[in-house]
Order: C-alpha cells, then structure tokens, then sequence
C-alpha cells in the first residue's frame, strides 16, 4: 500500500510537535555530556553552549509549531465546511496530543528537570 505525498506531508505536520519534543530531549543530552550533569532552568543558559545551530533549529521548530497548528485548524475547518473532505481523526489527534505534552510542560514548570522551561529560560 503506497501511500500519497499529501499523506505523509500530514503525517509529518501531525507528529512535528513529538519530532521537536524528541529534538529538545536531544540537546538536553548533548548539554549533559558537555557539563557533566543534567541542565536546570537558569543552569546553565542554553544560549551560551556551543550548539548555536541545534538551539536555532528548535526555536524555528517552536515556531512552525504554532504555525502548523494554525494552518491544520483551517484546513480541517474550511476542508469539512466547503470541501466536505475528511481529514484522518488520530492524525489530528496525534498533533493536539503533542502539543498539550509541550503546553503542559511550559505553563507548569514545577519539575526540577524541566527542561522546556530550561530551554525557553
């Protein structure tokens, strides 16, 4: 069974928020082995590590998250009123889901190894 281009192009939007996830927990550990222990909010500053490159790539990620979950809400919204087309429910659940996992970890910072707060500190 083949599958069409426009299928994995939402496949790939609709797991984009866990690839970033999987990209964060990356640096997390490149910062590990760099200073020996595992980073904390403050500690150290993810600016200053020499991985300039992979801290870009996660903050245009962070914002084609919020794009791609914008441009997904109207598709799904003009494709079900206009086109009568039916977008896959557990690939738009798979992005929502993701994107809660990272809403959660933002706006609840409590954990000492939170490492999304650290990356956004």
């Amino acid at each position: 069974m083949a599958i069409k281009k426009s299928d994995k192009l939402e496949i790939f939007f609709s797991v984009f928020p866990m690839v970033w996830l999987g990209l964060l927990f990356l640096l997390v550990v490149r910062t590990r082995v760099l200073i020996g222990m595992w980073p904390t909010p403050s500690h150290p500053d993810p600016k200053s590590l020499p991985f300039e490159f992979h801290y870009s790539l996660l903050w245009i990620g962070l914002f084609l998250i919020a794009v791609t979950g914008l441009i997904g809400g109207v598709c799904q919204i003009t494709g079900r009123l206009f086109f009568k087309t039916n977008f896959s429910g557990w690939l738009t659940s798979v992005f929502v889901s993701g994107v809660i996992v990272i809403g959660v970890l933002i706006f609840f910072p409590d954990n000492r190894y939170n490492w999304v707060a650290w990356f956004l500190d």
